[in-house]
């Protein structure tokens, strides 16, 4: 297994900046393989396939501060996937991003975030992230005390959701888990 990781990172009173640039090689990794014997049967077995890469490069900006009452955050993100073995060979490149608004006055803040979120390439599946996105507002009568609500998933009509897509040619299948 080969991991390398490049992260360079500079704060200040108003900004913030990540970035994150990674590889990662994992040589004869195991995953779950399903096979087509015939007659409607199919056989799962753990095979050492050939190889599966990952390269990730991500950028996470911030701005505190503004106007005194507002900050912003962001995070854009790519990521190139790539699994083979004797029988296939698989590729995914995947976008990914999120959103982070605050607005504070005294003890009152209101905040909103979204997340699209990172597809992974793993074996034969694609494995999508859970969503995320939620409103938030919030008082602190106390340094110690804070009462919050929250609506979760405000922008998704069926809430938290989960995406599994199998790329298998003998037993291709996608699964939504809600």
């Amino acid at each position: 297994r080969l991991l390398n990781q490049l992260r360079l990172n500079q704060r200040d009173k108003h900004w913030i900046v990540y970035l994150t640039f990674s590889y990662n090689r994992i040589s004869n990794p195991i995953f779950n393989d399903v096979s087509y014997l015939g007659n409607s049967l199919f056989i799962s077995e753990y095979m050492n396939y050939d190889r599966s890469n990952h390269i990730n490069t991500e950028m996470r900006l911030g701005y505190n501060g503004i106007l005194n009452h507002f900050n912003i955050r962001g995070t854009l993100g790519y990521n190139h996937y790539n699994t083979k073995s004797d029988h296939f060979s698989h590729h995914l490149n995947d976008v990914y991003w999120s959103l982070l608004g605050e607005i504070y006055f005294g003890k009152w803040e209101l905040s909103a975030y979204y997340l699209k979120p990172q597809k992974q390439l793993i074996g034969e599946s694609i494995i999508t992230a859970e969503n995320n996105a939620d409103i938030r507002l919030s008082y602190r009568p106390k340094n110690n005390l804070s009462l919050m609500l929250i609506c979760m998933y405000p922008f998704s009509g069926k809430g938290s959701k989960y995406h599994t897509k199998n790329l298998a040619t003998d037993n291709p299948s996608q699964k939504q888990i809600y």
